[in-house]
C-alpha cells in the first residue's frame, strides 16, 4: 500500500483531501485499516496538524490497531482527544481487549465523559456495556 500512495503523492495527490465527501482524512483512513507505514510517509511528506493526528488516533482506536496508535503518540496525539466531538480513543477502542489495555497503560483517563453525539456512548463504560456478548453468539 505505502508504495502505491508514494506513486500517488508523486503525481501530485492531495494527501490531506478528504476522503467521499465525508470528514476522513487520508491519514485517518490509513490508521483506521492499520497502515502506520503510510501515517509516518504522510506525516513527513506534508503539514499535518495536531486535529488530523488526533482524529487518526482516534480511527486507529476504534480500529483496534495498536501499532497506528504507537505512531500517532509519537507524532504527538493526545491520548483523550475529541475532535469534532467523536467519542474519545477509549470509548471508540472498547471492542479491543489488547487496545483498551493500550490506552490505559498510555494514560488514558478511564472516567472521561464526552456530550453524547449521534446517539453514541457517551464514555467507556457506557462503550463497553452496549458491545454485544462474543460468548453469546
Amino acid at each position: 500500500f505505502l508504495d502505491g500512495v508514494r506513486v500517488l503523492h508523486h503525481f501530485g495527490v492531495d494527501l490531506q483531501v478528504k476522503v467521499d465527501n465525508v470528514d476522513f482524512f487520508p491519514i485517518e483512513e490509513a490508521a483506521y485499516y492499520g497502515h502506520s507505514p503510510i501515517i509516518t510517509f504522510i506525516c513527513n511528506s506534508v503539514n499535518v496538524s495536531p486535529n488530523e493526528i488526533n482524529r487518526a488516533f482516534g480511527a486507529a482506536a476504534e480500529g483496534h490497531h495498536v501499532d497506528c496508535l504507537q505512531v500517532c503518540l509519537n507524532l504527538g496525539a493526545n491520548i483523550d482527544s475529541s475532535p469534532d466531538q467523536l467519542p474519545c480513543p477509549l470509548t471508540r477502542s472498547v471492542g479491543s481487549l489488547q487496545t483498551v489495555q493500550f490506552l490505559v497503560e498510555h494514560g488514558a483517563q478511564i472516567n472521561v465523559t464526552h456530550p453524547a453525539v449521534n446517539e453514541e456512548p457517551a464514555n467507556p463504560l457506557s462503550a463497553a456495556a452496549q458491545m454485544p456478548d462474543p460468548t453469546l453468539e
